[in-house]
């Protein structure tokens, strides 16, 4: 919905929500423009209009009624741009070229040596110049990045144990001075929380919690359907809850209480090893124990777990312990999520909204 605000902004919010609607809705009329955004007719005219001779979106003619009249409706270019993204897991660079429509054009996978920042940077680096030769090198919009680790408000990427190379790195900077684009870095839980929402759960609800739990543990959280990140992007880390007031283990800047206890249990599970019943018990107690405190907390629609070897059994039986703790009209829908390509469709969509300046699913501090 249109809102008020200085005559600048308003107007560059107006046509970042009207681009977005005919991402998402088109094909599209002016008239329905205009019902869904709330903004004038007049005003979708002249926006449309501009972005039409932008190059940003296509018009074209569609049977409206029974008489046989046509009417304009407007769908995205997906030539007008382009984004280069890159997500960093399980020490592995998932790099893709993605269009304006936010499909993947071009794919490719690498194994550099995450210790070595010369290796890994020149993967990254030679990557973008891969793909910059592909399309019309003024229409890179922006470059993405999904890393395993914090963003700090420097910019530096923190507490990175699993790509030790990157640690302290202004990986942002860099890139920017280099290729002369707009570059957006954010932690790869997060984006896969973009990614497991927007394909799974937009069209249904506003509010859930998404649950990573495997070589690292991390969660991501979206309310009133939109990324909540806290003051220090620490919103989600629920490695440091405490499970156990009287006995809690010393923390490092990356690791906390829960997760000290959760991780050896985790990485068994990783490697598809059996559980005997007291590793079992423990398993779907802490499991019950965060999805309880995450629901007490937030109350959210849905919680969707990604955790490698986790059956829909298991799945079950953590419902059941969870049920035993809360109120059962407060439990939230409870599901399994693949370790899909979740991460990258997270950084297009980081990259797509991050060069608008309209109210998007990510956004800088939380709500």
């Amino acid at each position: 919905m249109v809102t008020s605000g200085k005559p600048n902004l308003l107007r560059r919010f107006n046509r970042d929500l009207i681009q977005d609607l005919i991402l998402t809705k088109g094909p599209i009329t002016k008239v329905e423009l205009a019902r869904l955004s709330g903004a004038s007719v007049p005003t979708v005219n002249k926006i449309v209009n501009e972005l039409e001779a932008d190059g940003l979106i296509c018009s074209r003619d569609e049977i409206s009624n029974a008489v046989g009249r046509k009417a304009v409706s407007y769908i995205v270019n997906k030539d007008a741009g382009f984004y280069i993204v890159f997500f960093i897991q399980n020490e592995r660079i998932q790099a893709g070229l993605a269009n304006n429509y936010g499909e993947l054009i071009h794919e490719e996978s690498f194994t550099p040596d995450m210790n070595s920042f010369d290796d890994v940077s020149c993967t990254i680096f030679s990557t973008i110049e891969m793909f910059i030769k592909e399309i019309p090198p003024e229409k890179l919009k922006s470059i993405g990045l999904g890393v395993p680790g914090v963003i700090d408000p420097d910019n530096k990427i923190i507490a990175i144990p699993t790509v030790p190379c990157l640690e302290g790195i202004d990986l942002k900077s860099l890139l920017e001075e280099k290729f002369k684009t707009p570059v957006f870095i954010e932690n790869d839980v997060k984006l896969m929380t973009i990614g497991v929402y927007k394909r799974s759960f937009s069209d249904k609800c506003s509010n859930m919690v998404f649950l990573y739990i495997s070589e690292g543990l991390g969660a991501g959280i979206v309310i009133n359907g939109r990324l909540y990140k806290g003051i220090n992007s620490f919103a989600g880390e629920y490695g440091f809850m405490v499970p156990d007031f009287e006995k809690t283990e010393p923390h490092s800047e990356s690791t906390g209480d829960l997760e000290y206890k959760l991780r050896p249990l985790a990485e068994k599970k990783l490697k598809g090893e059996v559980f005997n019943e007291e590793e079992k018990a423990l398993y779907e107690q802490i499991l019950s124990g965060i999805i309880t405190n995450f629901t007490a907390v937030l109350n959210p629609d849905a919680i969707s777990v990604c955790s490698p070897n986790l059956t829909e059994d298991e799945l079950a039986r953590i419902r059941e312990r969870t049920m035993a703790r809360i109120p059962d009209y407060c439990m939230p829908e409870l599901s399994l999520t693949p370790e899909e390509d979740y991460g990258i469709n997270g950084v297009i969509e980081l990259c797509m909204t991050g060069i608008n300046s309209k109210i998007s699913l990510v956004n800088e501090t939380g709500l």
